[in-house]
């Protein structure tokens, strides 16, 4: 609270007691017997009424009221010295001391106490014979001294009184700024945490849900404040019951897997921190629930396996390929020699020479699949890999009707990357659309980028990928055509996890096939065309 309004407060207080002390006296006077004239002189109302038409109707500076109060009290005692001095005690004059205590300021307490010795003088004298015959002029001394000694008093106890309230009310304000910045940890942390967090009652109502609940989630607080948490996924009620009963105990629960269901319907994999709120009194009032997404982990676990699995088919690869490889080219060699040597087998030959040929490209697949990551890295512009891939396929598309649809300054973006490789994906996926259109249709290309990534888009009108396949593209040796390897989709998905990019398949089975693939720029960086 400020001086001001403390001030204020205190004016307001002196004035209740100004009035209630004059009634006081007003009701003694009754009871003694005193004419109504000295009960009720007028100078007495009309003082209180001054005082309330200034305080309450003039309203000036709260420390004109207080002087007005102080000087407006001796004013009527020195009308009662003069008017009524029968009806004075020296106790009343020093009571004007104790009254100017009330505000703990050393000035009113001095100016009331040098009043108040003036008035006890001129009281003593002015009075002295018609109210104290038996004291003599001297012995005013000692009222005199005693009111200086009152005054020397309240001057010392409002010294230490101002000491107590500053330092009480330093300490409150201290108070109040370490509970504002806690609380402004506390809000801080619950709406920029990353992490969803909720509050709720003992019977889970929502009390309260961060922003980043309502991003996982996809409820709005407004949605769910005062309802039930609508996110127990496949939690069953008991389930519920012996989380809650742990919690009761006074135990938290950390670290719980589980699912929990999204506003969509969809499932997602979270772990849960609940811990218990309790009152001042030790009872146990609501909960929190700290609720970390799980699904880039589980992303993340699935890459690394997939990588385990493309680490585990190279090494396979490798050695395959250079075991059999060299037998191949004797098989080769001596099949070529019995086809010059006599026309006689040639239809069979002709079957062994194209089965050899066929057995050459998986083992080049295979080997593709098991070159060590030796990339080298430099500027190119994704439209002359494009050309140069698509050129080995044009003679094909015309030959099948297919029309290649891509419009060049999409593709007007240099990049950062190994042209060898990334060429090599553009061959393996457009021969898979190229393959799949074999009554002809078209390939559709196109590419956007921002200042993050560059989405390429490879779109064909083929007879897409059956269902069952879809989970299993990247499993070596899986695929829907008859003389295919089933290592092409693997390479790619390697050069592209090389390249720190992503790929992704959408496929409707007789509707055509579309092929993402995401590159991120801050390992590929694009140059002004």
């Amino acid at each position: 609270m400020d001086k001001i309004s403390l001030l204020k407060k205190r004016n307001h207080l002196l004035f209740i007691l100004l009035t209630t002390f004059y009634l006081l006296d007003v009701v003694t006077l009754i009871l003694t017997g005193n004419d109504w004239d000295m009960v009720l002189p007028p100078v007495g109302v009309g003082v209180l009424a001054i005082l309330a038409f200034i305080s309450y109707v003039l309203k000036p500076s709260p420390q004109t009221i207080r002087w007005s109060y102080i000087f407006a009290y001796y004013a009527y005692m020195t009308y009662l010295l003069i008017a009524f001095p029968y009806l004075i005690n020296y106790l009343f004059l020093i009571f004007g001391i104790i009254i100017a205590t009330i505000y703990h300021d050393y000035v009113s307490i001095i100016v009331s106490g040098i009043i108040c010795i003036a008035l006890l003088s001129f009281f003593y004298f002015y009075n002295m014979e018609e109210i104290f015959s038996e004291v003599v002029a001297g012995d005013v001394i000692f009222f005199i001294l005693f009111s200086v000694l009152c005054l020397i008093f309240l001057l010392f106890y409002t010294r230490y009184a101002n000491r107590l309230w500053r330092t009480a009310y330093q300490n409150e304000q201290a108070t109040k700024k370490e509970l504002h910045t806690t609380q402004g940890y506390l809000q801080s942390f619950f709406q920029n945490n990353n992490d969803a967090m909720s509050i709720v009652d003992l019977d889970d109502h929502v009390i309260m849900v961060n922003p980043a609940f309502e991003k996982i989630y996809g409820w709005s607080e407004a949605e769910i404040l005062g309802k039930k948490l609508p996110v127990t996924g496949n939690k069953s009620f008991e389930h519920l019951e012996n989380v809650k009963k742990v919690l009761e105990g006074g135990q938290n629960i950390i670290g719980f897997q589980t699912q929990d269901l999204r506003k969509d319907g969809t499932l997602i994999d979270v772990e849960i921190n609940i811990s218990p709120i309790y009152d001042d009194h030790g009872k146990l009032m609501a909960f929190t629930h700290i609720i970390h997404d799980l699904s880039e982990r589980k992303t993340l676990d699935v890459m690394l396996r997939r990588s385990d699995k493309l680490v585990l088919a190279g090494e396979l690869a490798a050695t395959v390929a250079h075991e059999v490889r060299n037998p191949l080219t004797s098989l080769n060699g001596f099949v070529q020699l019995i086809n010059e040597q006599s026309r006689e087998f040639e239809p069979y030959t002709s079957i062994m020479m194209d089965e050899i040929h066929r057995i050459d490209e998986i083992l080049e697949e295979f080997l593709s699949l098991a070159k060590p990551n030796r990339e080298k890295f430099a500027p190119h512009t994704l439209d002359s890999l494009l050309k140069g891939a698509l050129h080995l396929f044009e003679k094909e598309c015309e030959s099948k009707d297919i029309v290649i649809q891509y419009n060049e300054t999409d593709f007007h973006i240099t990049i950062m990357c190994d042209s060898n490789q990334l060429k090599q994906v553009f061959i393996n996926l457009f021969k898979n659309a190229v393959e799949a259109m074999p009554n002809g249709g078209t390939l559709h290309l196109s590419a956007v980028h921002d200042q993050n990534q560059v989405d390429i888009q490879i779109e064909d009108t083929g007879t897409g990928i059956p269902a069952s396949l879809l989970n299993d593209l990247y499993k070596p040796f899986v695929t829907s055509k008859e003389s295919g390897t089933g290592l092409g989709l693997v390479v790619t998905q390697r050069i592209i996890h090389n390249h720190h990019g992503e790929l992704t398949i959408d496929s409707v089975e007789n509707s055509g096939t579309t092929i993402h693939i995401s590159l991120p720029l801050s390992h590929h960086k694009i140059f002004s065309p």
